[in-house]
């Protein structure tokens, strides 16, 4: 806009002085209406919300009272199982050196057993053959050894 076109504008603005002032006190009055409403809003909001916190915290409380204990007792129940887990080993190592002294006892015996029926079924034979088969019971020829 050029200047004149300025100049007359603020001309007739002023010609309307009362009108404009009247308007802008209308527009002001809305303004304070439409904050004061907001504020109305945003504290009814945070009362709703800080009653929400509340219950909230409510649950909490009430979730740990039950939750705690379980925690408690997960940590009790794990103690038990490594202590069992470790007896577990202590047994398995057991069993498995009780075999191996088993196994070895059962060759030993199993050894002796033979020997002796072995030396039982010599004596037995000698008995009923009257000589023995020992190298010392037999006669060899001076010949026939070589």
């Amino acid at each position: 806009m050029s200047e004149n076109e300025e100049l007359l504008e603020k001309i007739k603005n002023a010609k309307n002085g009362p009108e404009q002032a009247k308007r802008r006190i209308e527009a002001l009055d809305k303004m304070v209406f439409s904050l004061k409403s907001r504020r109305q809003q945003c504290g009814d909001a945070i009362e709703k919300d800080t009653k929400s916190l509340s219950w909230i915290d409510k649950e909490i409380e009430r979730i740990n009272y039950l939750y705690n204990p379980l925690c408690q007792r997960l940590q009790e129940k794990e103690e038990m199982m490594a202590s069992v887990e470790q007896n577990l080993q202590l047994a398995e190592k057991t069993m498995h050196h009780l075999t191996s002294q088993t196994k070895i006892c059962t060759r030993s015996g199993s050894t002796s057993n033979s020997h002796m029926q072995k030396k039982h079924a010599s004596s037995h034979l000698r008995d009923q053959r009257g000589f023995g088969v020992e190298k010392s019971s037999t006669y060899y020829r001076s010949s026939a050894k070589k």
